[in-house]
């Protein structure tokens, strides 16, 4: 459902992340179901990182994902809070 409303926005679209989450998990799901719905991985931008001492590897997967860089080139922008937030969505409510 995510993806066909995704496809009638013009503009650009944030999702916000409870950062104490399962983050990583999360994007990975999401840029999956993402790639499978003909979205362009350039269209996605995570503006958030973990801290240097985090060890989920969620750094080196943005990376090699190819969804970081610049928020202003994608269209489907993440960004992250440490408290729980009405805006906080889960991948099955999308």
């Amino acid at each position: 459902m995510f993806f066909s409303l995704y496809n009638e926005i013009d503009g650009k679209v944030c999702i916000i992340l409870d950062r104490t989450s399962d983050a990583l998990g999360w994007l990975k799901n999401f840029v999956a179901d993402a790639d499978s719905n003909g979205v362009s991985r350039d269209d996605i931008r995570v503006c958030f990182r973990a801290s240097k001492e985090d060890r989920t590897g969620l750094n080196e997967w943005i990376k090699t994902a190819g969804v970081g860089g610049k928020v202003e080139s994608g269209k489907i922008s993440y960004g992250a809070t440490k408290k729980h937030s009405t805006l906080t969505q889960t991948q099955e409510n999308l």
